[in-house]
This record gives C-alpha cells, sequence and structure tokens, in this order.
C-alpha cells in the first residue's frame, strides 16, 4: 500500500487523503460551478464583497485574471474562490 499524504484542494479548500496528488480530481470542485471573469466580477459585486474601485486596482496593477477576482474573495473573506463563497454562504 502507497503511503497518502494530506492534500488541501487550491481551488475548494477541502481536505483529502491522497496517494498520487498529480493525478486527484478534486470531486467537491467537481459539483461546483465554474464562472467565468465577468461572472465572478458580477457576483462579487452582487455580494457586497468589494467595490467596483477595488477590483479595477487589483485588476490594474496583477491583469484582468478571473484568478485575481478570486484573491480578492480570499483576501476579503474565508474562501478561496467566489464559487466556493456561493457555495457555503447561500
Amino acid at each position: 500500500m502507497k503511503e497518502q499524504e494530506k492534500f488541501e484542494c487550491a481551488d475548494c479548500g477541502c481536505f483529502y487523503w491522497v496517494e498520487d496528488r498529480s493525478n486527484f480530481d478534486c470531486p467537491n470542485c467537481e459539483s461546483l460551478m465554474k464562472l467565468g471573469f465577468d461572472e465572478t466580477w458580477d457576483a462579487i459585486l452582487d455580494n457586497m464583497i468589494a467595490t467596483e474601485d477595488e477590483m479595477r486596482l487589483v485588476c490594474n496593477i496583477n491583469g484582468k485574471r478571473k484568478s485575481e477576482l478570486d484573491n480578492v474573495v480570499s483576501a476579503k473573506t474565508e474562501y478561496h474562490t467566489i464559487e466556493q463563497y456561493i457555495k457555503f454562504t447561500h
């Protein structure tokens, strides 16, 4: 039997014991919806996580990518992504 290691999914934050993290597909993430940049932007505004000015500043500095908007969610909430935020707060 292979030795298992504790693995935290970077997308949803769930922990799993896995033998090989390179081939691991998180079952929790498979059920999460995947939002694009525009949908993530709107969801952050709709849920009052950050202001438009805050998001614009982050994207102007770091680039206009969904991952940067998820960094805003992570910095301002206890969740790693907007999908995780929506799943656990609605």
